[in-house]
């Protein structure tokens, strides 16, 4: 069952997902993979170890899950999106599968500008 998310909880859990994914990207066993197998690996290992049974995420993707799409590139409801509107989550510059690093690093500049902007409000 598809669940729906508050965009906080959005934010909150894909940003743990993300730390936690950037920090096992080597971990035995998964360096002779590709980058998108690790990646796809890891995000549905996190989503089993931390979220809860029987509640399906789009994509292993809160943010996909949050704006009920199914897209992958330009969901006009995406939270990134909402911050910054040419945030997509296959950018050649911080591609998820290409560039996990990159990819998690951004999604820390938009939740910063994200906090800022609430405060601004």
């Amino acid at each position: 069952m598809t669940i729906k998310l508050t965009r906080g909880i959005a934010w909150k859990n894909c940003l743990a997902q993300w730390k936690w994914i950037t920090k096992n990207l080597d971990r035995d066993g998964l360096r002779s993979k590709s980058s998108k197998d690790r990646v796809d690996i890891l995000k549905r290992e996190w989503v089993e170890k931390n979220w809860r049974k029987g509640q399906t995420l789009i994509h292993s993707c809160f943010f996909c899950t949050f704006a009920n799409s199914e897209c992958m590139s330009k969901c006009t409801k995406c939270p990134g999106r909402e911050v910054e509107v040419t945030f997509t989550c296959v950018h050649s510059n911080y591609n998820y599968h290409d560039s996990p690093q990159e990819f998690y690093r951004k999604l820390l500049r938009l939740d910063n500008k994200r906090r800022t902007q609430s405060k601004l409000g």
